[in-house]
Formats: C-alpha cells, structure tokens, sequence
C-alpha cells in the first residue's frame, strides 16, 4: 500500500495534546490508499478484536447512538478494496448522502481502527468520506460515543511499524 503525504490538522494537534509528543513519522503514515479507496486515522484501540466484536460494535452504535442513522453494508459488499473480514464498513445516512466509515482489525499490530474512507469513484454515486468537515454534528456524536463507551485514543496517523 501507497502513502500519500496529507495529514489531518484537527487530529494532529489533539494527538500532540493528548500524548505530549508528536508522532514518529518514520514509522507511520498519514492514510493508507488501497486502490481507489483511501482509509484515514481516526480511533485507535489498543487490541485485536474480531469480526464479530466490530460488527456487534457497529450494530451498537445503529441501536443506540441517538441522531445517527446508521446502514450496514453486508460483508464484501461495498466494494472489492475493501473486501474481507477485516473490516465493517458503514454509512451515516444524512440529507441523502452516505457518509462511509469503517472499523477495521491490524493482524500485525494486534489493534482495532475506527476510520473514515471513502472510494474516490464513488462521490459519483453520492458516497463522500465521513469526517468532520462533511458532517460534523454526527462525526462528533460517533467519536464521542466510540471513545466514551469503548476506549481508545484519537490519532492522526497509522503506525507502520511494531
């Protein structure tokens, strides 16, 4: 997988704030591309949880995470970069538009991710990134929701590296 250099300024000044340093840029990268579909840093847990514990997580969320309307894509459904089960991917449905995120597991690094993506053919079909630039009231309401009931910490970058 490519890195292209782009990082997010929000994020990075509260990973400066929450951690006291700034990241080792050596060993990480700012997103991951995979094909068409570029996946940023959001949430970081610091275990490997399963399929079934990010899709329980995510259904969760779809249950009680009040002001956000939440559709599920089924597995290997949303397109071929993101096929497999290391990953859930879903939609905040809003004014129409799907706004993609997913939770994902790093076998290597023995962690979880919680991640806004998007696949750049896809705007064509009303798809945008979920992020707090497109729509912040929700994106607060996930992060709140994610870090308060199940950990975590903000990053604005991936660790490359064990």
């Amino acid at each position: 997988m490519s890195a292209i250099h782009n990082v997010l300024p929000r994020q990075q000044k509260e990973e400066t704030v929450q951690s006291g340093t700034k990241p080792d840029l050596d060993s990480s990268i700012p997103f991951w591309r995979r094909g068409r579909v570029v996946i940023r840093p959001h949430i970081e847990f610091p275990v490997l949880w399963t399929y079934d514990q990010i899709l329980a997580t995510i259904t969760d969320i779809q249950l009680n995470c009040d002001g956000l309307l939440i559709k599920i894509y089924e597995t290997n459904s949303y397109c071929s970069e993101v096929n497999g089960r290391w990953n859930v991917v879903f939609s905040v449905v809003s004014n129409n538009t799907n706004y993609t995120y997913m939770i994902r597991r790093d076998h290597t690094l023995k962690k979880t991710f919680a991640c806004p993506f998007f696949n750049d053919k896809y705007g064509e079909i009303g798809d945008i990134c979920f992020n707090m630039e497109n729509s912040p009231t929700e994106f607060i309401i996930l992060e709140r929701y994610l870090l308060n009931k199940y950990g975590g910490k903000l990053i604005d970058r991936f660790q490359t590296e064990l």
